[in-house]
C-alpha cells in the first residue's frame, strides 16, 4: 500500500499535462500513487493519462463522465489507498522535494495536516505574481489551531487544497467531501473549513514546494455570483459549527474577493 495518494483531476488540459504529471513522477520520494481522474476530456488528455499509466505502475487512471473538479476529487478520495492524501491541479507543478520534505516531517509528528508554501504564476507574466506569505522561518508545529486560525485564514493558508497534505483517515472517517454545487471557486476553502471541524494539529513548513499556474480567463456570468452567494452562506454555517465545537471564529476575516497579486514576500 502506498504511503501517499495524490489526486489529480484532469479535464481538457492538453500538452501541459505532460509537465504536470512528470513533476509528480520525478519526486525524490517514490512511495506514492498518482490517481488521474479524467473528467470526460475530449482533447486528447485521456490518451495522455493512459500513456503514463502504461509507463509507470504508480499511475492509476479513471475515466468518468464530466462532473466538474469537485466531483472528480470526490471520486478520487473514495479510491485512494494511502495513509496521506494530497492534491495537484492538472496544469500545476510539484517541485522535486515536495513529498520527501513533507512526509519526513509528517511521519515524525502526530499531526492531521501539513502545509507548505507556494508561488503563483500567470500565463501573461513571467514573474511570480503571488507568493504565500511566510509565517515562521522554522517548521511550525501548531497544536492550538483555535488561536491561530484567523491569522492563517487571512493569509490564504486555507484557501487551497493543493498546498496541504491530509491524513487520509481524517477525511474518510468524517466523510468530508467537496461541495459539487460550487463550480466557480470557493470549494477549496469550504473543504478546509470542514476539515478544521475535526483537525487538532497542523505542521507548517516554510519551504516553497508547489507552483500554481493561473490561466487568465474571467467569468462575469450570473452563475459565478450565484455560486459565490451560495458559498458565502454555507461558509457562514460551517463557521458557526466550528465556533460551537471549538470556540473560535474562522470566518470573521473571510472576504469574497480576488487573491491579491503580490510581487514580493510579505513577512507575517
Amino acid at each position: 500500500m502506498p504511503l501517499v495518494s495524490i489526486i489529480m483531476p484532469v479535464y481538457n488540459t492538453g500538452n501541459v499535462l505532460h509537465s504536470t504529471i512528470k513533476s509528480v513522477l520525478m519526486q525524490t520520494f517514490t512511495d506514492f500513487e498518482l490517481l488521474l481522474i479524467d473528467d470526460g476530456s475530449q482533447d486528447g488528455s485521456s490518451e495522455i493519462c493512459d500513456y503514463y499509466a502504461q509507463k509507470d505502475p504508480r499511475v492509476l487512471v479513471f475515466h468518468k463522465i464530466n462532473g466538474g473538479i469537485c466531483d472528480a476529487r470526490n471520486y478520487g478520495i473514495t479510491r485512494t489507498c494511502g495513509k496521506y492524501i494530497a492534491f495537484c491541479d492538472h496544469d500545476d507543478e510539484y517541485l522535486p522535494f515536495l513529498l520527501e520534505k513533507s512526509i519526513e516531517i509528517f511521519e515524525k509528528t502526530d499531526s492531521d495536516l501539513l502545509h507548505y508554501r507556494y508561488r503563483n504564476y500567470s500565463d501573461l507574466q513571467k514573474d511570480c505574481i503571488f507568493e504565500l506569505p511566510i509565517l515562521n522561518k522554522d517548521i511550525w508545529n501548531i497544536t492550538n489551531l483555535s488561536i491561530l486560525h484567523n491569522k492563517l485564514e487571512y493569509l490564504h493558508y486555507f484557501s487551497t487544497v493543493w498546498s496541504i497534505i491530509y491524513k487520509a483517515d481524517l477525511i474518510k472517517s468524517n466523510k468530508i467531501r467537496f461541495n459539487t454545487k460550487l463550480k466557480h471557486g470557493g470549494e477549496d476553502l469550504e473543504f478546509n473549513l470542514m476539515v478544521m471541524k475535526y483537525a487538532s494539529r497542523m505542521i507548517v513548513i516554510p519551504d516553497i514546494l508547489y507552483i500554481h499556474r493561473i490561466r487568465e480567463s474571467l467569468s462575469t456570468s450570473a452563475k459565478y455570483y450565484e455560486d459565490l452567494l451560495f458559498y458565502y452562506h454555507i461558509s457562514q454555517k460551517l463557521d458557526n459549527d466550528i465556533i460551537t465545537q471549538k470556540g473560535i471564529n474562522c470566518f470573521s476575516v473571510f472576504r469574497i474577493s480576488k487573491q491579491p497579486k503580490i510581487t514580493r514576500n510579505i513577512q507575517a
